[in-house]
C-alpha cells in the first residue's frame, strides 16, 4: 500500500497525472505545467512524423483546446456593411429593423419579445397623410346617402368655409390642432351667435369623428373644444292677429306654402321636397319618407281642410316626382328666407322666422288638450325633449279649465244639495 502510494506521489511529481478541469467539463482534460513541459519536450525530441502536428490542441498537443463559437440568436443577423438586423413576427406580419452591434441587436430583440409576450407591444404603423379637403369631399358624400336634405345643404355651406379658413386650407387632418378648432370657433362669434356657432362646431365634430372612424387620422382635435349650449331657444308663435298680417304681406306664390305649413308642421326642407308621390287625398294624409326627414324616420301626417285647399289650389303633375309647391321647389332655400325675413321686418314682427310656423302649429296643439306624446308624433321628434317647451301652455289650458268651476255662483249650492229662492233665502 505504501508502495503505491509512493508511485502515485512520483507520476504526480513527475507531471504524469491529469485531473478533471471545472472550466470545460469532465470530458476535457487540463493538464498540470511539467505535463504540458514533458510533452513539449517530447515532441521536439520524438522523430519527424511522430509528434503531435505542429499547431494542434489538447492535451496530447500540449495546448488548451479553444471553445466553439457560441451560437447567435435566432432572428439576428449580419449585414455586409457591419451592422445586425434582428426581425420578428406580430399578428402574422414580419417585422425588422437594424442596430449597429451584436449586443444593441440582441437587447431590443430581447424587449420586444418580453413586450409580446406580456400583451404591452403595440404595432407602430404608418401615419396617414389625407388633407383636410379630401376629408371634407367624403363628409359630404357621405351625408348625402346617410342625412336628410336640409341638413346636407347645410354642410355643403359649412365645408366650403371650412376650405376658406387659413386654420384648414391646405393642410393634413393631423396638422389640425385642437388649438385651430378654438380660433375657428371664437372667429365665427364675430358674425353668428352662439347657438350658430355651436351648430357649425357640431358639424365639425362630425366630420373629424367619421374621418378617425374611416381611419384617415389618428386623433380627434375637436374632442377638447366643448359647446357654449346656450338657452335661447325660441318659443315664438304667431297670434291670430299676427297671422292674418304676415299672410297678406307675403307674395301670393308664397300664400298656399305658408297656409300647408301651418297646419302640418312640416319642415321647411320637407315642404320644399315634397312631391306628389307622397300625398295621398283619399285618405286625406301625407307621408314622408325617411330620406327626407330629419329624424330618418318615415312619418305620417294628417290634412285638415286648411291643408287640403292649399294643395287644391297648386297645378296636380302627372308625374309622382312632380313638386307640390313647383315655384317654391324652383326658388333656393336661401331665396325663401330672405323673402319672409323682409317681410317680416317691414311688418316689425321681431323673432318671427319660416320655423315660427312650425311652433305655432304645435302651440295651437298643445292649447286644444292635445296630448304631447301626440303632438311628438306629429312633429317627427324622437324624444319628448324638443315637446316640452310647450308644456306650460298645457299648464295654461289646465288652469282656466279649473277657473270654468268659479265662473256660476249658482255651481256651489247646486253641488251641496241647496237651493236659493227667488227672495234670497234657502228653498
Amino acid at each position: 500500500m505504501q508502495a503505491r502510494r509512493g508511485s502515485l506521489l512520483q507520476q504526480r511529481r513527475a507531471g504524469f497525472y491529469s485531473r478533471p478541469s471545472p472550466r470545460w467539463g469532465s470530458d476535457r482534460m487540463q493538464t498540470f505545467p511539467q505535463a504540458a513541459e514533458a510533452a513539449e519536450l517530447k515532441a521536439n525530441t520524438a522523430p519527424p512524423g511522430t509528434g503531435p502536428r505542429p499547431g494542434a490542441f489538447g492535451a496530447k498537443g500540449g495546448r488548451m483546446e479553444k471553445p466553439k463559437a457560441a451560437r447567435r440568436e435566432r432572428g439576428i443577423k449580419k449585414l455586409a456593411d457591419g451592422r445586425w438586423r434582428y426581425s420578428w413576427t406580430f399578428r402574422g406580419r414580419y417585422h425588422r429593423m437594424t442596430a449597429p452591434n451584436y449586443a444593441i441587436a440582441r437587447a431590443c430583440l430581447s424587449k420586444i419579445r418580453a413586450e409580446i409576450a406580456e400583451g404591452r407591444y403595440l404595432e407602430k404603423e404608418a401615419t396617414p397623410r389625407v388633407t383636410f379637403e379630401r376629408a371634407a369631399q367624403d363628409f359630404l358624400t357621405w351625408g348625402k346617402s346617410n342625412l336628410a336634405p336640409g341638413t346636407w345643404i347645410r354642410d355643403r355651406q359649412f365645408v366650403a368655409r371650412w376650405l376658406r379658413h387659413p386654420r384648414f386650407e391646405g393642410r393634413t387632418l393631423d396638422e389640425i390642432s385642437p388649438a385651430d378648432i378654438e380660433a375657428y370657433r371664437n372667429g365665427r362669434l364675430a358674425t353668428v351667435g352662439k347657438r350658430t356657432a355651436d351648430y357649425d362646431l357640431s358639424r365639425l365634430k362630425r366630420l373629424f369623428s367619421l374621418a378617425q372612424a374611416w381611419g384617415l387620422c389618428k386623433a380627434d382635435p375637436t374632442r377638447p373644444v366643448k359647446l357654449f349650449h346656450p338657452d335661447n331657444r325660441r318659443e315664438r308663435f304667431l297670434s291670430a292677429e299676427e297671422e292674418k298680417v304676415l299672410r297678406a304681406a307675403l307674395p301670393e306664390w308664397v300664400r298656399p306654402a305658408f297656409d300647408f305649413a301651418l297646419n302640418t308642421g312640416l319642415r321647411q326642407m320637407e315642404l320644399l321636397t315634397l312631391t306628389w308621390g307622397q300625398v295621398d287625398l283619399a285618405r286625406r294624409t301625407i307621408t314622408l319618407t325617411a330620406d327626407k326627414t330629419k329624424s330618418k324616420r318615415t312619418r305620417h301626417v294628417p290634412l285638415n281642410v286648411a291643408a287640403l285647399a292649399a294643395l287644391k289650389s297648386q297645378p296636380r303633375a302627372l308625374s309622382p316626382e312632380a313638386p307640390v309647391f313647383p315655384v317654391l321647389a324652383r326658388t333656393r332655400q336661401a331665396s325663401l328666407v330672405q323673402i319672409v325675413r323682409r317681410t317680416v321686418r317691414r311688418l316689425g314682427l321681431e323673432g318671427v322666422t319660416w320655423h315660427t310656423l312650425r311652433h305655432t302649429f304645435a302651440s295651437r296643439l298643445v292649447q286644444r288638450g292635445v296630448g304631447l306624446l301626440t303632438v311628438k308624433d306629429l312633429l317627427g321628434h324622437s324624444t319628448l325633449t324638443m315637446v316640452l317647451r310647450y308644456a306650460h301652455l298645457a299648464d295654461e289650458n289646465l288652469r282656466r279649465a279649473v277657473d270654468t268651476l268659479t265662473e256660476d255662483p249658482n255651481l256651489h249650492e247646486t253641488c251641496t244639495g241647496r237651493e236659493t229662492a227667488p227672495g234670497g233665502g234657502e228653498a
